[in-house]
């Protein structure tokens, strides 16, 4: 499927036997802030049931941003976590006179294919959406988060578990990783990867060719080098031309 609504991703969840996924609707949250107050007293309460609620954001490197130029990262955090895009760049190696900046209005449509204030990490299970990379809050491993169902007047809870699930049926193991958006320390991309790509095979090693010494070919395993030009058999004294020629020589001396 080219792009999923809804009721289409609703559907995936119970194919999925997704049980942390539930469902409700409210008013159109196109804002945390009014996300907050719509989910202010019901089931979803984040204060009661202890639910992350998330922000999102969409943001794509500048042309001059070296040589991550032009990737597009969808970040999913926590409303209570602090997202730096400049601190964020430099983690991703992006260069700093050129760092993250939130995506047009044009790519929410072409690539994530969903408007503005209904963003959520389901978008990656999208074709269009097959290039972006998911940098996830480390805050939601362990816990149940609150997301927009591909619409903002719905929110569906799901935990980090199930989350993973979808992920993984989405075809984007590779694609998505949980950052702790509190440290300084470098963000490998291939981090997920590396978790899902199957072991390298071990290359036999390479066929050591005999060495040589010049002209001279190099000696047989019954042979040994004895001098640049010189090659001597290993066999028994008295079998080799030299004994032979010795012996014939000891006859003259003995008849002289």
């Amino acid at each position: 499927m080219a792009k999923y609504s809804k009721d289409a991703l609703l559907a995936l969840f119970e194919e999925l036997k997704l049980a942390s996924t539930k469902t409700i609707g409210h008013i159109a949250c196109p804002t945390c802030e009014i996300h907050t107050e719509a989910m202010t007293g019901t089931a979803f309460d984040p204060k009661t049931t202890g639910f992350i609620q998330a922000k999102n954001l969409f943001f794509k490197v500048p042309s001059k941003g070296g040589a991550l130029k032009d990737r597009m990262f969808l970040i999913c955090a926590s409303v209570a976590t602090e997202v730096d895009n400049k601190k964020l760049s430099t983690r991703l190696g992006v260069k700093a006179s050129a760092p993250l900046r939130l995506a047009s209005s044009e790519l929410f449509d072409q690539v994530l294919a969903i408007p503005q204030g209904s963003v959520n990490p389901f978008v990656m299970i999208n074709e269009s959406a097959k290039d972006v990379t998911l940098l996830l809050d480390a805050k939601f491993k362990g816990n149940t988060m609150l997301f927009h169902p591909m619409q903002n007047d719905f929110t569906t809870s799901i935990s980090s578990q199930d989350l993973d699930a979808f992920m993984k049926k989405a075809g984007a193991e590779a694609r998505y990783q949980y950052v702790d958006f509190s440290v300084d320390t470098a963000i490998s991309l291939d981090a997920a990867a590396a978790d899902t790509a199957a072991p390298a095979k071990k290359e036999a090693p390479a066929k050591k060719e005999p060495e040589t010494n010049g002209h001279v070919k190099a000696p047989k395993k019954e042979q040994t080098m004895f001098a640049s030009d010189h090659l001597f058999t290993r066999k028994p004294a008295g079998q080799t031309m030299f004994a032979s020629a010795f012996e014939k020589y000891a006859q003259v001396a003995v008849r002289v």
